[in-house]
C-alpha cells in the first residue's frame, strides 16, 4: 500500500471463479473478510467501513461490495486468477472513478449506472473519495461461458467475441443506466426465493440476464444515445422517482401529483423517467402491483382481499390484469 496525491492505494480483491469440476458445492452467500484480501497494514484507517459478499456459481461469482473508504482509495488490480475474466459492474449506490494506467482523468460511473469490462492486462484503476457510501455488484464470469451465451445475430457480439479471444480490452464508453428489468433480475439474485439447484439456476440465469441487457445498452448504438440524453440532474430525479414510486405503489398516485413533488414539469417527468428505464411511470407502478400481487397469492391471500390492497374495485378487473401479466388467472395460479 502507498499514498499518492493524497490517496491510499490498495490492492483491488480477486474475485475466483470456480469451475463447476472445480467447486461441485455452490457455496451462495459467502462472507469474504476484508482483511484477508487487503492486509493487515498499520496505514489502512481502522474506520474503513468494507464488507464482501460473494456468490459462486459454477461459471461465475456474483460479489456484493457494501461500506465507504474512510480516506481516498486507489484500487488497483495486481495480476491474479481473475486476469482473463470479464466484468460487470453495477452501482447501486456509490460513485467511483475509472482510469487507464498512465492517465489522469477517467470515467465517472455514480448510482443507478452500470458498465463492462475485460482488462487481462490489469490497466484499470478505481478512484474513491472518501466517506462515499457505496452498493456495488461485481459478476466475474469464465470468459468461454461469457462467449457461449452471447447472441448470434448482432455485430457488437461479434467485436467481444474477437477483442477477448484476442485478449483486447473492452469497456463501454458511456455508462448505461441500469434498467428497470434489470433491477427484477438483480432482486432474484439478493434476494432468491429458491434454495439449492434451483436457487442456483434461478441466480445464474438472472446473472445472464442482467448481462445481456447491460451489453445492449452499452454496444447496440441506440443504447448509447438514449443513455447520454440525460443530464447530471435528470439522472438524479429519475432514481429519486423511482425509488419514490417503489416504496409508494400503493399509493394513489397523479402525474399532477408527482410532478409537484419533484418540482418538475410533469411532461419532463414522463419523459426523463421513460429516456432512463425504458418504461412510462405508470407502466412502472403497474408492474410493481403484479409482482407484490403476485407475492399476497402466494402467502395464500383471497383474491378479492389482493384486489382490494392493490386499488381495485372490482375484483374481475384484477383478475383480467392479472392474466394478461402472468398468462394464467389468479385462482389457477394460487
Amino acid at each position: 500500500m502507498s499514498s499518492t496525491h493524497n490517496y491510499v492505494a490498495v490492492s483491488n480483491p480477486v474475485i475466483p471463479v470456480f469451475s463447476s469440476e472445480a467447486e461441485p458445492d455452490v457455496r451462495m452467500g459467502v462472507l469474504t473478510d476484508v482483511s484477508e484480501l487487503m492486509g493487515e497494514d498499520p496505514d489502512l484507517p481502522a474506520d474503513n467501513e468494507t464488507c464482501l459478499h460473494d456468490i459462486y456459481l459454477p461459471h461465475a461469482t456474483v460479489r456484493t461490495y457494501r461500506g465507504k473508504f474512510a480516506q481516498n482509495t486507489r484500487l488497483i488490480t495486481n495480476d491474479g486468477p481473475n486476469g482473463n475474466q470479464v466484468g460487470s459492474c453495477l452501482f447501486l449506490d456509490g460513485r467511483m472513478t475509472t482510469v487507464l494506467e498512465g492517465r489522469t482523468q477517467g470515467m465517472v460511473m455514480s448510482k443507478g449506472q452500470q458498465n463492462f469490462k475485460y482488462d487481462p492486462h490489469s490497466e484499470y484503476q478505481h478512484w474513491s473519495e472518501a466517506g462515499t457510501s457505496y452498493h456495488i455488484l461485481h459478476f466475474s464470469i469464465d470468459p468461454h461461458y461469457f462467449m457461449d451465451f452471447l447472441p448470434h445475430d448482432e455485430r457488437w457480439a461479434d467485436h467481444l467475441k474477437k477483442n477477448i479471444t484476442t485478449r483486447q480490452r473492452i469497456m463501454g464508453d458511456t455508462p448505461a443506466y441500469i434498467s428497470l428489468q434489470q433491477h427484477k433480475a438483480l432482486q432474484n439474485i439478493l434476494d432468491c426465493p429458491m434454495t439449492g439447484k434451483l436457487g442456483q439456476l434461478m441466480i445464474e440465469t438472472s446473472v445472464v440476464q442482467v448481462v445481456l441487457w447491460q451489453l445492449h445498452a452499452l454496444f447496440q448504438k441506440d443504447g448509447v444515445s438514449r443513455s447520454a440524453k440525460l443530464t447530471g440532474r435528470d439522472h438524479d430525479i429519475a432514481l429519486s422517482l423511482k425509488e419514490f414510486l417503489t416504496a409508494t405503489f400503493l399509493d394513489d398516485h397523479s402525474l399532477t401529483g408527482l410532478a409537484r413533488h419533484f418540482a418538475v414539469n410533469s411532461n419532463k417527468l414522463m419523459s426523463i423517467f421513460r429516456t432512463a428505464f425504458g418504461i412510462s411511470i405508470f407502466e412502472y407502478i403497474s408492474e410493481l402491483k403484479m409482482a407484490h400481487a403476485e407475492r399476497l397469492i402466494r402467502e395464500g391471500k383471497y383474491i378479492t382481499e389482493v384486489a382490494r390492497i392493490l386499488g381495485y374495485k372490482n375484483p374481475h378487473h384484477f383478475s383480467t390484469a392479472f392474466k394478461k401479466k402472468y398468462g394464467t388467472s389468479p385462482s389457477t395460479f394460487r
